[in-house]
């Protein structure tokens, strides 16, 4: 469709103290205005595989702290 389309994370927008007043209207212009500037950082989301690695590696960590844990008692 020729759209060209990011994700951002919310933590990741930079926020004023005086953006008090939320509204679509309002987050819409400044989503632009931060879109035309760069100052937007995309993400980037995990397919299927690289979830699996991502947890496999968790898992092992935790496996590897837990037997550390139990050889100090």
């Amino acid at each position: 469709m020729g759209v060209n389309c990011i994700l951002v994370a919310p933590g990741k927008i930079p926020r004023q103290s005086s953006d008090k007043i939320k509204t679509d209207k309002r987050d819409a212009i400044k989503l632009a205005r931060l879109m035309r500037s760069g100052d937007l950082e995309s993400i980037h989301v995990l397919g299927e595989e690289d979830e699996a690695v991502r947890d496999y590696l968790r898992s092992r960590d935790s496996l590897r702290l837990d037997l550390g844990r139990n050889r100090q008692r």
